[in-house]
């Protein structure tokens, strides 16, 4: 007689990934183009080369100033991140702030995780040659590593971490603390993309125009 085991998964590592997003990415590269230009130095906090935008923060979407399609881009955040934390089992979220990158060749991001949120995430909205522009990888923090001997083939339970390449419209939603890095653009174009965070709270949201 088989035996039958019931696998329980503490303390899984999630990552959500969709392309189904439905943002306007044409319009969001333009506008990180528009940002840049106005602040050609930008931040540096995990990027290693490449430009960073400064921090947006939730009550700039209040203002009447932020432009509408920047509005429908974080209403569009919103319910992605609303299935999350319903998978999750986490209390209610909002939108805390979100900066825009620019990564060139041999641009990279270190490892790092996001502090005083739950969920982060990131959105590409340019990506020509997504064989070469630069991995996200999540990376794992237990001692596995000195437990699980060299394997053939590994999964996501035996990996050491975990690995997405960029692509136009794709959405990657994951714990705050989940640590990860982001490897160099070795293409000679520019990748963009959007980075998010989100934290417990209700604000009210901002009205959409008709």
């Amino acid at each position: 007689m088989a035996i039958k085991l019931k696998a329980d998964l503490w303390f899984p590592s999630i990552v959500w990934a969709t392309l189904d997003l439905g943002a306007d990415i044409a319009w969001l590269k333009q506008y990180s183009d528009q940002l840049r230009h106005a602040d050609p130095e930008g931040e540096s906090v995990s990027n290693s080369g490449g430009w960073q935008s400064r921090s947006v923060e939730w009550p700039e979407f209040q203002e009447q100033s932020t432009p509408w399609e920047l509005k429908k881009f974080k209403t569009q955040l919103d319910e992605a991140v609303g299935v999350a934390v319903n998978q999750a089992g986490f209390p209610q979220l909002h939108l805390n702030n979100m900066w825009f990158n620019i990564n060139g060749h041999k641009d990279h991001n270190m490892l790092h995780d996001h502090q005083g949120s739950l969920i982060s995430g990131v959105v590409y909205t340019n990506v020509i040659d997504p064989d070469k522009m630069g991995n996200i990888e999540f990376h794992r923090e237990d001692s596995a590593i000195h437990f699980i001997p060299p394997l053939d083939r590994y999964n996501h339970f035996t990996s050491q971490k975990g690995s997405y390449a960029p692509k136009d419209n794709l959405l990657l939603l994951f714990p705050s603390w989940l640590k990860h890095s982001v490897c160099s653009n070795m293409s000679k174009s520019e990748r963009y993309s959007i980075s998010f965070n989100y934290g417990p709270g209700t604000p009210r949201p901002p009205q959409l125009p008709e």
